[in-house]
C-alpha cells in the first residue's frame, strides 16, 4: 500500500529562529515580525528597502527600523549592506560616554549637563531588551509608553522608542513631566524623535523639572502662540491648556475607561 501526505500549503516553508518567539515577540512590532518573516522567506535574494516596502505596503523608513530592531537585539548582523545571522550574540551597552570641551569658568553641573546634552544628540542606542526590561519595571515608564502609543495611534518605533529612554534615563526629566511635554508637543503637532529631545534637553536646562514648572512652560508658550498666530483654537489647543495635574488626572482616567470597555467586551463575548 502507498501513501501520500498532502500538506498543502506546508509543501513551501522556512525556518524561523525560536528566539523571535521565545525572547522578542513581546517587544516586536507588527512591523518588525512582518519585515522579518518576507525578509527570511526570500533569503538569497537581492532585496532592498524599497522592494520590501512595496511588497508589505509599509514606508522605507519602517523598513529600516525594523531591520535595525533585529540588528540591536542580535538577531541579524550587517556589513557592507549584507545581512546574515548573528553568529555569536554580542552584548550590547546603553553606557554612553561624552567628551566634550568645556570654557574656564563653567561650574561642574554645567559641565555635567554639556556632557549629556552631547551624549543625547548622538542617541545612545538601547536594545529592546533594555527597554522592555526598563517598562517591566517602572510603572511610570509603562504609562508613558502607552500613552505616547496612544498619542501616536501605533505602536512605538524602535527610534521612537530609544529616544524616550534616552529623555528619561540620560537627560533625567521625571516621567510625569515627560507625559506633559510629549503632550504639548503634540499638540503643535512637532513629534518626531529628535524634536522631542531637544525640547527635553531645554526644559532640563532651563529647570523644568516638576509639575508645577512644567505648568507654566506650557502656559508662557501657549500664549506665545496665540500672540504669535491666528489660527483658530481647535481641541487639540484646548487640551494643552490644560494643568498639568488635570492632564495626568485625564490619561489615567482614560486607561480606566478602556480597562473596563475591555472588561465588559470580554464579559460579552
Amino acid at each position: 500500500m502507498n501513501y501520500n501526505i498532502n500538506l498543502g500549503g506546508w509543501n513551501s516553508i522556512f525556518a524561523v529562529p525560536s528566539d523571535v518567539v521565545d525572547k522578542y515577540i513581546k517587544i516586536a512590532s507588527g512591523s518588525n515580525i512582518k519585515v522579518l518573516l518576507y525578509f527570511l522567506r526570500h533569503c538569497g535574494e537581492l532585496l532592498n528597502d524599497e522592494i520590501i516596502a512595496t511588497a508589505l505596503s509599509m514606508n522605507e523608513e519602517d523598513v529600516k527600523d525594523a531591520l535595525s530592531f533585529w540588528v540591536q537585539v542580535g538577531l541579524l548582523t550587517m556589513s557592507d549592506g549584507v545581512y546574515s545571522p548573528m553568529q555569536e550574540k554580542e552584548p550590547v551597552t546603553s553606557g554612553v560616554s561624552a567628551s566634550v570641551t568645556v570654557p574656564a569658568g563653567v561650574t561642574a553641573k554645567d559641565a555635567e549637563f554639556a556632557a549629556v546634552k552631547a551624549a543625547a544628540l548622538r542617541s545612545p542606542e538601547f536594545s529592546p531588551a533594555e527597554i522592555a526590561d526598563t517598562i517591566k519595571s517602572d510603572d511610570k515608564i509603562d504609562f508613558l509608553f502607552k500613552t505616547c502609543e496612544t498619542l501616536y495611534g501605533r505602536p512605538l518605533k524602535h527610534t521612537e522608542q530609544n529616544a524616550i529612554i534616552t529623555i528619561t534615563e540620560h537627560i533625567g526629566l521625571p516621567a510625569e513631566v515627560v507625559l506633559m511635554m510629549v503632550d504639548y508637543c503634540f499638540s503643535i503637532n512637532k513629534s518626531s524623535p529628535a524634536y522631542l529631545k531637544e525640547t527635553a534637553m531645554n526644559w532640563m536646562e532651563n529647570g523644568i523639572t516638576d509639575l508645577a514648572s512644567a505648568e507654566r512652560q506650557i502656559s508662557m508658550l501657549q500664549a506665545k502662540n496665540v500672540a504669535e498666530s491666528s489660527v483658530t483654537v481647535s481641541y487639540t489647543h484646548l487640551r494643552a491648556h490644560e494643568t498639568g495635574r488635570n492632564l495626568v488626572c485625564r490619561l489615567l482616567l482614560e486607561k480606566k475607561k478602556n480597562k473596563r470597555r475591555k472588561k465588559k467586551k470580554r464579559e460579552d463575548n
